[in-house]
């Protein structure tokens, strides 16, 4: 079942609206989703069965991190962070972080990433800005 990211929102809105979350894929046919939640001492990532939003999978984030935007590419979870200018590549089974990185000079706020199934992320700040990614290094490429 292919899901759009506005009903994502919708569906995990009206499931659980006491949290916010943000909603990032269907699992390549699992009929899971990946979810990564926000505000400051409630954030995680976290698999979610699609049909009835039960969480199979959570891994918590320090109590001094916001999640943000999140999207699975090339086998890794790539999670943005809302303040600081970072973001962590997390084991997209395990959920836990391999690596950090800086968000390009210019981009505090990190809200919204996606790729275009190859080798670019897409990286919004909440503005009208995109930042295009090289998804290797996190390189700025535009």
């Amino acid at each position: 079942m292919k899901i759009s990211t506005a009903q994502c929102w919708f569906l995990r809105g009206q499931t659980m609206p006491s949290v916010r979350k943000v909603t990032l894929a269907d699992v390549a046919g699992t009929g899971t989703l990946l979810e990564s939640t926000g505000m400051y001492g409630r954030s995680s990532v976290r698999r979610v069965e699609l049909r009835s939003g039960r969480v199979l999978q959570s891994e918590a984030l320090p109590q001094t991190q916001f999640g943000e935007g999140l999207t699975l590419h090339d086998g890794r979870c790539v999670q943005l962070l809302w303040h600081g200018g970072k973001g962590l590549v997390r084991d997209a089974k395990t959920f836990k972080v391999q690596q950090q990185f800086e968000l390009p000079e210019g981009c505090d706020q990190g809200w919204g990433l996606t790729h275009d199934g190859g080798e670019q992320l897409f990286l919004s700040d909440g503005s009208a800005n995109i930042y295009v990614l090289d998804a290797r290094d996190f390189g700025l490429r535009r």
